[in-house]
Order: C-alpha cells, then sequence, then structure tokens
C-alpha cells in the first residue's frame, strides 16, 4: 500500500528496517517491542511524514514550475543581451539564473511531478 510522502512529494511505500546491530547492542528482548512500535517510514527520506496530495500540492507544482523557467529564460535573455553588447558583466550575472532554472527544472522532470 503505497502512501504520499509530503517531504519527498511522491508516492512510495512505507517499511521498517530492522537493524542486526541494535537488536544484538539491545540483547533482543529490549529491540523487539521497539520494533514492532514504530512507525513505518518512507524509504527515500527516513522520515514519518504522511499526507494526502491535493489541489495545493498541484498548485505548489506550478508555481516551481513557473519559476524554474521564468528563472531560467531571464538568465537567458542576459547572457544574449551580455553576448550582444560583448558585456562580460552580463555573462557573469545571467549563467547563475539560467544554471539555477535549469537545474530545478531538471529536478522537476527527474520527480515526473508535470503539473
Amino acid at each position: 500500500m503505497s502512501k504520499y510522502c509530503q517531504n519527498c512529494d511522491k508516492e512510495v511505500n512505507p517499511g521498517k528496517t530492522f537493524s542486526i546491530f541494535k537488536f544484538f547492542i539491545l540483547l533482543g528482548i529490549f529491540y523487539l517491542p521497539f520494533y514492532l512500535l514504530k512507525p513505518k517510514v518512507c524509504p527515500s527520506c527516513g522520515l514519518h511524514k504522511w499526507g494526502k496530495k491535493d489541489e495545493a500540492h498541484k498548485e505548489h507544482l506550478k508555481t516551481k514550475w513557473f519559476w524554474s523557467i521564468v528563472c531560467a529564460t531571464v538568465g537567458l535573455l542576459i547572457i544574449v543581451g551580455a553576448i550582444g553588447s560583448g558585456e562580460l558583466t552580463g555573462l557573469i550575472i545571467g549563467l547563475p539564473f539560467a544554471g539555477l532554472g535549469a537545474y530545478f527544472i531538471y529536478r522537476l522532470a527527474k520527480k515526473r511531478e508535470i503539473a
């Protein structure tokens, strides 16, 4: 049964991990109740912050996509302007914008969070 992890922003199958090291350190007797009462956690982040995917999440994704695209576009426009005028300052300012925008677009696409 998959759950939606609010920390990772994706659907995951929660689970528990059994630690043999902790089992031997705590003599087994003390570890078994701890293991049985321990909540299932997200395999990606290790937290148990579960929630529901709703309209607010979709709006949040649209906002992420919008600002990532704006950042990349502004960076590219600054770079094109700098190349056209021959200024080095524009390249220095435009490269971080374009790079960050492209990086965030890549991360969103990698997570398949397409709104």
